[in-house]
């Protein structure tokens, strides 16, 4: 694409020292980009350049241009808008020393707009020549403008904060859970979630109950009719049932009872008047 040169020739060795300041309320500190390590000597030697010399406040317009990714041939002939971006990111645990700018460019407008390209304006001069009639002169100019983008952000620990921050995580780490288990009791295996979780009453009082039949204690005696006497003992020794079964002989087993001498030898000593002698079947 051929260009028409631009008007002023040796415009982009022209530099630009540039002075940017900015204060931290809430932290009460005030910064600028000149530090106070910086010399009148190196000031008038130093050229900004992002790998080389990133914190010299000295500009070339071509290199402003050109690290926008722009020429400046031909943003000088139609004209254009440059970001000029300071950007403070300071962290200021490590100090105040460590606060340092940023500096980037990019260029604002669009460099592809078929109607209006580039930045231009035109202005008037109204004047009389010298046979005194009024004149006119509209002239169009072309140039190219630098905005000024200046962001700062700044932070420091604080232990309330911290402790703040984290209660609420842990909150909604209990929020979770509870979205958790709202989820799974929406699933198909919400009974088995429930039966998990939760313990009812009524199983509680049946575990009881089956338990303490099964800890008590079954006797069994026989007397001399060949009758069968079975009770069932609870917690106090007391017997809460009793049952009558008929044996064919004293000597028979009643039905799912242990003999007392496969269980505890235990026999009665006292007689009856026939002579004969009771025996007992303990069930533990």
């Amino acid at each position: 694409m051929c260009f028409r040169s631009p008007i002023l020739y040796g415009f982009d060795s022209v530099t630009v020292l540039v002075k940017n300041h900015i204060i931290f309320r809430k932290f009460n500190v005030k910064r600028r980009n000149i530090l106070e390590s910086f010399r009148q000597e190196y000031l008038l030697t130093c050229r900004f350049h992002p790998t080389r010399d990133p914190l010299c406040p000295v500009f070339a317009l071509r290199d402003m241009v050109t690290h926008a990714g722009e020429s400046l041939e031909e943003m000088a002939v139609k004209g254009g808008i440059i970001g000029f971006a300071i950007d403070w990111d300071c962290d200021l645990d490590y100090g105040e020393d460590n606060c340092l700018p940023n500096y980037s460019f990019r260029r604002l407008d669009n460099r592809y707009d078929k109607i209006a390209k580039g930045w231009n304006f035109r202005h008037t001069f109204y004047y009389y020549d010298a046979d005194g009639k009024a004149r006119r002169d509209l002239i169009k100019f072309w140039g190219i403008r630098f905005v000024f983008l200046v962001s700062g952000r700044a932070g420091k620990f604080y232990s309330v904060n911290f402790i703040l921050h984290v209660g609420s995580s842990i909150g909604l780490f209990s929020c979770a859970s509870v979205i958790c288990e709202f989820l799974l009791a929406l699933t198909r295996r919400s009974d088995l979630l429930r039966s998990t979780k939760f313990v009812y009453l009524e199983k509680i009082k049946e575990n009881r109950r089956m338990s303490s039949l099964n800890s008590t204690t079954a006797v069994w005696n026989n007397n001399l009719n060949g009758e069968v006497w079975g009770g069932r003992l609870n917690s106090h020794g007391c017997i809460t049932s009793s049952r009558r079964h008929s044996l064919d002989s004293a000597s028979e087993s009643p039905p799912s009872v242990v003999r007392k001498d496969m269980a505890v030898q235990q026999e009665n000593s006292i007689s009856n008047p026939q002579g004969a002698r009771n025996r007992e079947w303990v069930y533990l």
